[in-house]
């Protein structure tokens, strides 16, 4: 909390190689990670990372209320936590406290906001402008990889979205070297050797289809340092595996769109994993980007099991959250009931049934069912307002029973 804490032009103060995360509630509605207010002028802010992952009603990563003459250039804002529709990464009050802003990279998994300026949401469609019009020409919308919602650590791939001019900041927060060439927030990334990632999923576009055949499409990416003249891609659509090869060589941070033609999607639940394997016919460097996996369903009726010791197949959910998502993503046709197999709980999760569940009516119901041994669902939240088990939120035609 800087308050008062500027310099007189032409100097200015440093805040950099930083890390901000929150993963807790506080007492008040509202979070700050860092907030510049009250003559607080002449700031560079300059590679930290921001994490917002609480429940607070809002809150906020940086938040300059106040000043002039503040640079904001090579930071992460990000917000990994999915309950944070009212979280904004970065918060502005008016644009004249900022002189420049550029090469910063947005992460939002709740919602489309980014930042907060002067009344104003913005959301991808402000990067690629030039401040004071949008958040900067070089500014980007792509997934940090943070070790974790604390560890503010990035995952080798990062190197490929997250590269910046440097701007005199010649270490990162564990004393390593910055080149002319740095990576944007508090770490440095080191690239491994030989990985190929997974990109992007193209097609599907959707996780509610119809039932029929149509292809998979998706993009790779080599995020390591060799040029990649081999390596597999592979395709499990509801078990049957389909492998295909790289059309080609792919240089460092190029990216390859590859066709899985005329797969099969029957009704009701689909289970789709898409993973990398074999660069340069060797073992993969970074395997936390290999893999991708999806449940594409039409609309769904029937009995369903809970079963977190074994995975998701069309007729079996590892969580009840899983089993929550698919209905509000797919709908339902008919009663739907999920029976939580016997021996498996404790399940130690947080659910929310937020609004009607699309297709649920008096007789379409969704009922969750503990069984004749009661299975045991826990959460304990970290304030006496976040500590349900199970929330509903204007749901109706729910059962929850036998737990």
């Amino acid at each position: 909390y800087l308050v008062g804490a500027g310099n007189p032009a032409p100097y200015k103060n440093v805040l950099a190689n930083n890390t901000f995360s929150r993963g807790i509630n506080f007492a008040s509605a509202t979070t700050y990670l860092t907030m510049i207010s009250a003559t607080n002028s002449n700031w560079n802010i300059f590679h930290n990372s921001y994490n917002l992952n609480n429940n607070n009603s809002n809150a906020y990563g940086l938040y300059v209320s106040f000043g002039a003459n503040n640079t904001i250039k090579n930071n992460i804002f990000a917000c990994t936590n999915t309950n944070g529709t009212l979280h904004y990464p970065l918060y502005i009050s008016s644009s004249t406290y900022v002189d420049s802003m550029n090469y910063n990279i947005f992460y939002n998994v709740a919602s489309s906001n980014l930042a907060y300026m002067a009344g104003a949401n913005w959301t991808q469609a402000n990067l690629g402008t030039a401040w004071p019009t949008g958040l900067g020409v070089n500014s980007k919308y792509a997934n940090p990889g943070f070790v974790s919602t604390s560890n503010l650590h990035v995952n080798s791939s990062f190197i490929c979205s997250g590269i910046a001019p440097n701007v005199g900041i010649t270490t990162d927060m564990d004393n390593q070297s910055r080149g002319g060439t740095t990576t944007i927030g508090a770490d440095e990334a080191t690239a491994v050797t030989n990985d190929l990632g997974i990109d992007s999923l193209l097609s599907p576009a959707t996780l509610s289809i119809t039932p029929g055949v149509m292809d998979i499409r998706v993009r790779v990416r080599n995020t390591g340092s060799n040029s990649l003249i081999s390596g597999n891609v592979n395709l499990v659509l509801n078990g049957t595996p389909t492998t295909l090869p790289l059309p080609g060589t792919l240089a460092p941070c190029d990216t390859v769109t590859i066709t899985f033609p005329a797969q099969t999607f029957i009704a009701g639940f689909n289970t789709m994993l898409i993973y990398t394997s074999a660069p340069n016919a060797s073992a993969d460097n970074n395997t936390s980007n290999d893999s991708l996996y999806n449940l594409y369903c039409s609309s769904i009726a029937g009995t369903f099991t809970i079963d977190k010791t074994s995975p998701i197949v069309p007729t079996n959910f590892p969580s009840i959250a899983s089993a929550i998502n698919a209905i509000y993503s797919c709908g339902i046709s008919g009663p739907v009931t999920f029976n939580i197999l016997s021996g498996t709980g404790p399940y130690n999760e947080q659910n929310i049934f937020n609004g009607v569940v699309p297709g649920s009516s008096p007789t379409n119901t969704i009922t969750i069912d503990g069984g004749a041994t009661k299975e045991t669902v826990q959460f304990q939240g970290p304030s006496q307002g976040s500590a349900h088990v199970f929330r509903l939120i204007g749901a109706k035609w729910i059962t929850l029973k036998n737990m």
